[in-house]
């Protein structure tokens, strides 16, 4: 009786736990809301530690970790009452605080690691299909822009995201047999170029840092496979190029083009993806200058107090937030509420970058590496979108970060200690 109660219910709950870290990168964007299945199947796991609590033994790192979420959440929490704002405002909050009881139930009950990686293969396989029969189908609802089931600027960073973490698990599985490589490789480049279809501009910054980060940890030498993997991806990328109507091509001339006119003037004061930002950017700023400590709670106590700056703005659209993180975060919570955003961001990166540097354990490497690709995607993200301003990006950011940290934490071939 007393082996059915710890050991097999452990496995059961170790294997519960690693289904729902597939589940929540294989069906991420191809049905709707598919990122928030995984996140509640952990959160429903989490009850388990009402009686298995004494399994937890958290070391100072997981305290810091969950204290710097916890911190954010409560900042978000504090700031929505003193503004009084409605209690639908404090679902955003709560699924920061809901990622705590998933990380200790992911360290009671650790997760299985190839369940990760084949969640996000499928999960590049499906998301680049999806995106493949949307564009090629005409079946997208924003203008030639593949989306899913979401705003085309999440569906794109989102996937971007998957692919970038598929990237980084090459390093791992690089000394595979060659039909494995060919397979993983042709996952990747399907994906990439799929992620490209939403046309999601802003997330397009990512990819140097992405690129830098996995070539420094990669440390490749030349081989043939290399060369004919990259002669591939460069016929394929051409080729789709090259494509008539191809909305890759022509959202990069329309950037070019809208910057270069907004610059020299010759804008005739029409409002592009390029100005709305511009002008949403400038109006946050005076905006926080007038309420630099607390901020406003929302953007519609903004757009209340500067109608006049607001006006051109709301008759293209009735925009919740400013498309810039920091500056969204600035007007909506201050100073306090931009800390705070920080130090969720920059604690566990440098958890993570850390790690990246005292290993050589490939696992660990590839879990750290994804940790930090995960928060500088985001970071970058959040220069032209409000990321986590959507219920898709709270959850993806702050799950898989959980994720991530919770695999780190597990792995038994480094000690706590030795960072």
């Amino acid at each position: 009786m007393s082996l059915f109660k710890t050991d097999h219910v452990s496995a059961f709950l170790s294997l519960y736990g690693s289904f729902s870290i597939f589940l929540f990168s294989a069906i991420s964007l191809v049905i709707p809301s598919g990122f928030s299945y995984g996140p509640v199947l952990l959160v429903i796991g989490s009850f388990s530690l009402l009686f298995y609590f004494n399994r937890l033994k958290l070391g100072v790192y997981d305290w810091i970790f969950i204290g710097v979420i916890f911190t954010y959440c409560m900042i978000n929490f504090f700031f929505n009452y003193i503004h009084d704002l409605p209690l639908r405002s404090y679902d955003r909050a709560s699924r920061f605080f809901l990622a705590i009881p998933a990380y200790l139930f992911l360290i009671a009950f650790p997760p299985k690691k190839i369940f990760f990686v084949a969640g996000i293969m499928v999960g590049v396989i499906t998301t680049s299909a999806f995106s493949f029969y949307q564009q090629f189908t005409n079946t997208q609802d924003w203008g030639g822009r593949s989306n899913g089931f979401m705003n085309p600027i999440q569906f794109g960073d989102i996937s971007l995201l998957l692919v970038a973490f598929l990237l980084i698990g090459y390093i791992k599985y690089r000394h595979s047999t060659n039909s494995i490589k060919v397979i993983y490789l042709l996952t990747l480049i399907i994906g990439f170029i799929g992620s490209l279809f939403a046309s999601a501009r802003g997330g397009w910054l990512a990819i140097p840092i992405i690129l830098i980060i996995f070539l420094k940890l990669a440390k490749f030498k030349a081989t043939t496979f290399m060369y004919v993997s990259l002669i591939c991806f460069c016929i394929i990328s051409f080729f789709i190029f090259l494509q008539p109507d191809n909305i890759i091509k022509s959202r990069i001339i329309e950037a070019k083009l809208e910057i270069t006119n907004y610059f020299n003037g010759n804008d005739e004061g029409r409002l592009t993806s390029v100005t709305t930002r511009i002008k949403m950017w400038e109006n946050g700023l005076i905006a926080f200058k007038d309420q630099p400590i607390k901020g406003w709670g929302s953007l519609n106590a903004v757009k209340e107090t500067y109608p006049s700056r607001w006006k051109e703005l709301n008759h293209e659209d009735n925009y919740g937030h400013l498309h810039n993180e920091y500056i969204d975060e600035l007007v909506k919570r201050g100073l306090v509420g931009l800390l705070g955003l920080l130090a969720l961001y920059l604690v566990p990166l440098l958890y993570f970058y850390r790690l990246t540097k005292v290993t050589t354990d490939t696992t660990l490497q590839f879990f750290s590496a994804s940790g930090v690709i995960l928060i500088l995607s985001v970071m970058i993200f959040g220069l032209t979108q409000t990321f986590m301003a959507h219920n898709s990006g709270v959850i993806v950011f702050i799950f898989y970060l959980v994720i991530l940290k919770a695999y780190c934490r597990n792995h038994t071939s480094v000690k706590q200690n030795e960072f």
